[in-house]
């Protein structure tokens, strides 16, 4: 027993220690990102950031993630890490567009948009929340590790990227193993962070270093999606049939069945999209 409540502080403590290296580091760092960047020389995308250094230009306390833009001569990338429990929920339940405006205007009309993770409506009825996941309990070894089995559920079963607005493809879903050159990877650290990264060929959005021009880029959390399970680029926000998502982090968002149901302050933040603008000029090697 004596054992039993030392591990579970020293779990606390750990805990405790993640969230206030995390705050700290969030006050120091801007909140959306100022610079023209050139990306890593060798960029691989599997969600993994190990190029990446765990490094982010800036957190965004509207959308709760720290992130990176960056380029090459071919691609634009885009990093994302969310620490936050329910936000990763959210996440999964919509995506997260960038919808990239090259005439520089802070408006969706005639910008191109790419929306990562998809999970399918019916993948995220599969998940089902891990023993003990409430948010006031440590969690014993078993249930840890089943939070990690259904974290690499969810992973495995992201198989598709939305997109709009580009002319040479004609569908709004892509597999992730697609012919166009978009690549998008997504991952959970050892903690339960939610990782993804994205690359976008230049080519596709007419825009190249050789003539680097501001453009205007949005970052949105769609929130969780109604009717379609996902699928965040839909720009009409379709409404049908609520869907059932549950957190797999042991976080205790709120626990599926069917129909969304309780929490009310939790659950008005799944459901709300949040979003910012900012603009981008491509880096020069």
């Amino acid at each position: 027993m004596r054992n039993k409540i030392i591990s579970s502080l020293q779990a606390t403590l750990t805990l405790l220690l993640i969230f206030a290296t995390i705050f700290t580091q969030a006050q120091k760092i801007n909140n959306i990102q100022t610079i023209s960047l050139l990306a890593p020389e060798k960029v691989k995308i599997d969600g993994k950031f190990n190029e990446w250094n765990d490094t982010f230009q800036a957190y965004n306390k509207t959308t709760k993630i720290w992130y990176t833009l960056s380029n090459d001569d071919k691609n634009l990338y885009l990093v994302v890490k969310s620490t936050d429990a329910i936000n990763n929920t959210k996440i999964l339940g919509g995506g997260v567009t960038i919808t990239i405006n090259t005439a520089g205007k802070k408006k969706e009309e005639n910008a191109y948009s790419v929306t990562f993770p998809i999970l399918s409506r019916a993948n995220m009825r599969g998940m089902r929340r891990p023993r003990g996941a409430d948010q006031n309990t440590i969690q014993d070894s078993a249930s840890l590790a089943e939070a990690a089995a259904a974290r690499k559920l969810v992973i495995s079963s992201i198989k598709e990227i939305s997109v709009i607005g580009f002319k040479d493809i004609t569908d709004t879903l892509i597999s992730i193993y697609n012919e166009y050159g978009i690549k998008a990877a997504a991952n959970y650290d050892q903690n339960a962070n939610l990782l993804f990264e994205l690359a976008i060929p230049l080519k596709l959005m007419n825009i190249s270093i050789d003539n680097p021009k501001e453009f205007a880029y949005n970052l949105k959390i769609n929130g969780i999606q109604y009717g379609r399970g996902n699928g965040g680029g839909d720009r009409n926000g379709g409404r049908g049939e609520p869907v059932s998502v549950v957190t797999t982090d042991g976080g205790g968002a709120f626990s599926g069945g069917g129909r969304f149901g309780g929490g009310g302050g939790i659950m008005e933040e799944l459901l709300s999209a949040t979003d910012f603008w900012a603009k981008y000029t491509l880096a020069k090697k």
